[in-house]
């Protein structure tokens, strides 16, 4: 029963970062390459949208360690702007990166965030307690 309410765990946890990886993507290709500050709720819901899909899921899954997830996606979602605009400046340049309107950061900031989300799963449904059998 562990094993199947692990298994169930990560299966919602995943399930929730595909549908805000989705909503992410889609996001991304409404977005304007210069925007003006009416235009940024697409960049909001694309970085946004994969840390709250993963967190939905690990509410399904598990809602008893809903603060240990919430802090863990908290810090999966911070490190991972960090990393994307790093990844984003080191591998494509600043002048690139400016000219094609953050598009590569955008895209490596719902990769690590999918990835990061993912292994938080994994990792806390390795403590979750089993559900009562009856």
């Amino acid at each position: 029963m562990i094993a199947n309410s692990r298994i169930r765990l990560i299966g919602l946890v995943a399930l929730g970062a595909l549908i805000g990886a989705i909503g992410a993507f889609m996001a991304y290709q409404a977005r304007a390459l210069a925007p003006s500050p009416e235009q940024l709720k697409p960049y909001v819901w694309a970085v946004v949208a994969v840390p709250l899909g993963s967190f939905l899921g690990s509410l399904l899954g598990q809602w008893r360690l809903y603060r240990p997830f919430a802090g863990w996606l908290l810090l999966t979602y911070v490190l991972s702007l960090f990393a994307a605009a790093r990844l984003e400046r080191i591998f494509v340049g600043q002048e690139a990166a400016v000219a094609n309107g953050h598009a590569s950061y955008l895209i490596l900031a719902i990769i690590l965030q999918s990835f990061g989300a993912l292994l938080v799963a994994w990792r806390l449904s390795a403590v979750a307690p089993a559900a009562p059998t009856t």
